[in-house]
């Protein structure tokens, strides 16, 4: 089940619906964004358009999560972290706070993110370490 999110303006009715918990104040939410059951997001973030947080993950203060990201079931991102547009963080990975992981790049399931993610990186492990790049006809139309 997932409520697909239009505007800022989320009901309680809606919340209670996936069990997920926002802490609203001072949270912006772009269109298209679905939320799964589980969810937590504290306040102070801004998370784009289409984006997926999936079951279970958590997304602490301050996070920017853009366009078109996925954040797996069972992620946890820490405080003031930046995933940029269409990128995916794996299941159950940990992302420590402050770090940036880059546009259209991946974090492999239950990696831990000690560093900065650079974009169209595919990054696994613990800590996790960039193994390849995508090439650039697979990752967007984003002009660099």
């Amino acid at each position: 089940m997932h409520i697909p999110m239009s505007s800022p303006d989320i009901t309680q009715a809606e919340i209670d619906a996936v069990n997920a918990v926002l802490c609203t104040p001072y949270l912006s939410i772009g269109p298209g964004m679905m939320i799964c059951a589980g969810v937590v997001v504290n306040p102070g973030g801004v998370i784009g358009a289409d984006v997926i947080l999936n079951t279970g993950c958590t997304v602490d203060h301050h996070n920017r999560i853009g366009d078109h990201a996925h954040i797996a079931p069972g992620v946890h991102l820490g405080g003031e972290v930046q995933v940029g547009a269409g990128a995916l963080v794996g299941i159950g990975a940990v992302v420590l706070p402050t770090r940036c992981i880059g546009p259209w790049s991946m974090v492999g399931g239950g990696a831990v993110v000690l560093d900065d993610i650079p974009g169209g990186a595919v990054a696994v492990g613990v800590p996790a370490g960039v193994i390849k790049y995508l090439e650039r006809e697979r990752v967007g139309n984003e002009k660099q």
